[in-house]
């Protein structure tokens, strides 16, 4: 059993490494995972495709959860704006304490609202 679950660390790390040098989508990776998991539960008796299926689970798992880490939600204020030459005016607070470092003051940012040529959106995040 020590083993079953060391290896299985060991595929949940690798599938965090591979996932981190391709491009493919979320549901995607989840939809695999999905039917992996159903042919895990129904090859339970035999226990080689048990083994494997759990195995590529894992990997399926670590890939998830970096690509999980990636997404954001749909009011993030990195989908309102494009840095271009609009001017945007953000409303929210101040999130930390200043910093200041060569004569700059830097702090995070919490939005709750961005407005752009009179046109005001609710949106969440940290800038």
């Amino acid at each position: 059993m020590k083993r079953l679950f060391a290896a299985s660390s060991l595929f949940y790390c690798l599938g965090i490494i591979l996932v981190s040098f391709t491009r493919t989508s979320f549901w995607l990776m989840f939809g695999l995972g999905v039917i992996i998991f159903v042919i895990s539960c129904l090859s339970f008796i035999n226990n080689f495709v048990f083994v494997s299926s759990v195995f590529f689970l894992a990997l399926i798992l670590g890939a998830l959860s970096l690509k999980n880490s990636y997404m954001q939600h749909k009011c993030h204020i990195s989908n309102f704006v494009n840095y271009d030459d609009a001017i945007y005016s953000l409303s929210g607070f101040v999130d930390s304490d200043p910093e200041i470092k060569d004569k700059q003051i830097s702090f995070v940012f919490r939005t709750q609202e961005v407005q752009v040529n009179n046109f005001k959106w609710p949106c969440c995040g940290k800038y």
